[in-house]
C-alpha cells in the first residue's frame, strides 16, 4: 500500500548560517587550539640536562623519552633568534661540537644562558704537529 503523503527533510537545513559557522568555528578554530595546547605541554616537558661527561635528554608527557649521550666538549656555538624569538626569548643555540652533536636545541627558552654554559665548555683544538711533515 502506498502512503498518502511522505515528508522528507531538507538538505538545505543542514546549510543553515548557525550550523556553518559553528563547523567552520570547530574546525578552523578549536581544533588548532587543541593541537596548540597538546605543543605547548610537550615543549614544557622537554629538558637538557648537561652534567661533566654526558647529556641527558628528556621529552614527553604521554610517553616519555630518556636519551643519555656523551658530552666531550663543544668547539663553538651561536643563536639565531627569529622576530618571535626575540620577543618572547627564545632561539636555537646552533653547536659544533666534539664527536656527534645529536641534542635539538630548537625553540630553547633563554638560548644566551645555554651558549654562556656551552662556552664555559669550549674545548681547545691542538694542531697536529704531525700533519705539516706529511706523515
Amino acid at each position: 500500500m502506498k502512503p498518502n503523503y511522505v515528508a522528507k527533510k531538507s538538505a538545505w537545513a543542514a546549510w543553515s548560517p548557525l550550523s556553518t559557522l559553528i563547523t567552520v568555528l570547530l574546525f578552523w578554530t578549536i581544533i588548532p587550539i587543541i593541537v596548540q595546547i597538546f605543543r605547548t605541554i610537550s615543549a614544557k616537558h622537554y629538558f637538557l640536562e648537561f652534567y661533566d661527561d654526558k647529556i641527558v635528554v628528556k621529552s614527553g608527557w604521554l610517553s616519555t623519552s630518556t636519551k643519555t649521550m656523551t658530552f666531550n666538549g663543544v668547539t663553538s656555538t651561536s643563536v639565531r633568534k627569529s622576530i618571535w624569538g626575540s620577543l618572547f626569548d627564545y632561539g636555537e643555540v646552533e653547536v659544533d661540537a666534539v664527536g656527534v652533536w645529536d641534542v635539538s636545541t630548537s625553540y630553547i627558552k633563554y638560548p644566551e644562558k645555554l651558549q654562556a654554559y656551552l662556552q664555559t665548555r669550549i674545548v681547545k683544538v691542538q694542531a697536529n704537529p704531525y700533519v705539516h711533515m706529511g706523515i
